[in-house]
C-alpha cells in the first residue's frame, strides 16, 4: 500500500465545534495523522443543527444533523440523509477507526465488514453508566450493554485511555485484544509571559477577587459528572469560612439545575459560570487563572482536562475513580473519597497549603500526567500498519 496515501474514516458523534473532550481526540488523531504520517483522514461525524450555519468544514468531514433530545445535551439524535450515506460508502477506506458503539460507530463497523476492512475502536466513556442515568434500571443497561459490547468484540483491534478504563471494558464482557493509547492535549506548555499574558485574558472574560484562590472547573455540565459532589463541597467550604473564587466553563443539561444550587447556597457571589466556549485561547486562559483545578468525576475513562491541567501546572483534585489511576495523592495532585465532606477537606488542604503546596503538586503533575497527541498517534499508527499487514 505504499503507492497511494492510507485512507482512514475517523466515525464520531462528537466532533469540534462540539465542546466535548472525544471531539478534541478525535480532532487531534487526524491533524497529526494528516500532517506527520501522510494520511488521507476522513470524519464521519454529527453537527448540532444550532451551530450548522456557523460550521465551514473542508470535503474530508460528512457531517450529518444531531437533534437535540432532553437529557443529553449536548448530544442528540443524528440522522443521516441518503445522500450522506451515498457520501459515507463512495469513499475508499483502508482503514476505519470508531470513537463509540452508538449510530455513526454501528455505520462504520458495517462500512468496514462490507469492504473486508480492519476496524480499530476506542473505548472513550464508560456508556454504562449513561444508559442507567437515563433508563434507571440495572436490568435494562445491563442488557443494552450485553449488545453494546459487541461493537468491540467484533473489532480487529480496541484501543482504551489507560489499564483502568480497559478492565472497566472488560467488564462490560469485552474478551478480545487491546492496546493501550493514553489520552493527551494539544496544548503546549505556557512560558511564564504566555501564562500571564494569557491569565490577563482570563481577567478581562471574568470578574474574580484576584487575592482569594481561584478553583477552576471545565467540561460538561450534568450529574455523570459529579456535579453535585462539588457544588456541595463548595458550600462547606462557606460554612467553614474559607474564601475562594468558583469558575464554572461548559454547558449541559443540569447547568440551570447547578445554577440553583449556587444561589440557593449562597454562592452567588464567588461563583461564575462562564458557559461553553470553542476557543483554545480562552481554555488556556482560563487554565493560567487557575489555582486549583477540580476534577470531581467517576465517569470519565481519561479526560484531556487533566493534561490540560497539567500543561499548566494547575493541581488538580479528584476523586477515588477509573481516572485518578494516573495520580499519586500528594504528589502530582490529591485524591479524596467520593463525599462532599472528604471533597471539601482536600480542596481546604490544597488552599491552606499555600502556593508552595500547590506548585509542588502542579509542577510533578507537569512532569508526569502531561502528554502529547504525537505520542498517542505513534502508536496508531503503528496499530494501523499491523492490522493493514494482516489484510
Amino acid at each position: 500500500m505504499s503507492w497511494k496515501k492510507i485512507i482512514v474514516g475517523h466515525f464520531s458523534e462528537a466532533y469540534p465545534p462540539l465542546m466535548d473532550g472525544v471531539g478534541q481526540v478525535v480532532k487531534n488523531y487526524v491533524s497529526i495523522e494528516v500532517e506527520k504520517y501522510g494520511y488521507d483522514a476522513r470524519v464521519i461525524t454529527s453537527i448540532r443543527v444550532d451551530q450548522m450555519s456557523d460550521c465551514t468544514d473542508d470535503e474530508k468531514i460528512i457531517r450529518s444533523p444531531m437533534y437535540p433530545f432532553p437529557g443529553l445535551k449536548p448530544y442528540g439524535l443524528t440522522f443521516i440523509s441518503r445522500e450522506n450515506k451515498r457520501k459515507i460508502w463512495d469513499i475508499d477506506y483502508d482503514i476505519i477507526h470508531t470513537h463509540s458503539p452508538f449510530s455513526l460507530g454501528m455505520l462504520g463497523k458495517r462500512i468496514a465488514r462490507k469492504k473486508n476492512i480492519p476496524y480499530v475502536t476506542t473505548f472513550h466513556t464508560q456508556f454504562r453508566q449513561d444508559i442507567l442515568h437515563h433508563v434507571h434500571s440495572k436490568a435494562i443497561a445491563d442488557i443494552a450493554v450485553h449488545f453494546l459490547v459487541r461493537h468491540y468484540n467484533n473489532a480487529d483491534a480496541v484501543t482504551a485511555p489507560n489499564q483502568r478504563s480497559l478492565d472497566v471494558l472488560r467488564s462490560y464482557g469485552f474478551t478480545g485484544k487491546a492496546y493501550i493509547v493514553e489520552n493527551a492535549t494539544d496544548m503546549k506548555i505556557p512560558t511564564v509571559e504566555e501564562k500571564a499574558a494569557l491569565r490577563k485574558m482570563a481577567l478581562n472574560l471574568v470578574k474574580v477577587d484576584e487575592s482569594k484562590p481561584v478553583l477552576l472547573y471545565i467540561g460538561q455540565h450534568k450529574d455523570e459528572k459529579n456535579i453535585p459532589l462539588l457544588i456541595n463541597s463548595l458550600r462547606i467550604l462557606k460554612e467553614n469560612g474559607l474564601s475562594f473564587n468558583m469558575v464554572f466553563v461548559g454547558d449541559g443539561a443540569g447547568r440551570k439545575h447547578y445554577e440553583k444550587m449556587v444561589s440557593d447556597f449562597g454562592l452567588d457571589g464567588c461563583t461564575v459560570f462562564y458557559g461553553e466556549t470553542t476557543d483554545r485561547k480562552e481554555i488556556a486562559a482560563f487554565y493560567s487563572l487557575a489555582d486549583i483545578f477540580l476534577f470531581p468525576s467517576k465517569y470519565d475513562t481519561s479526560s484531556l482536562t487533566l493534561r490540560e491541567s497539567a500543561a499548566f501546572s494547575v493541581p488538580c483534585i479528584l476523586v477515588e475513580s477509573v481516572t485518578s489511576e494516573e495520580f499519586t495523592d500528594g504528589f502530582n495532585g490529591l485524591v479524596a473519597k467520593d463525599t462532599p465532606e472528604a471533597y471539601a477537606d482536600a480542596i481546604t488542604a490544597a488552599i491552606n497549603g499555600g502556593e508552595s503546596l500547590r506548585i509542588s503538586l502542579g509542577t510533578n503533575a507537569n512532569h508526569t500526567i502531561y502528554k502529547s497527541f504525537e505520542d498517542s498517534v505513534a502508536k496508531l499508527d503503528l496499530i494501523y500498519r499491523e492490522l493493514l499487514g494482516k489484510k
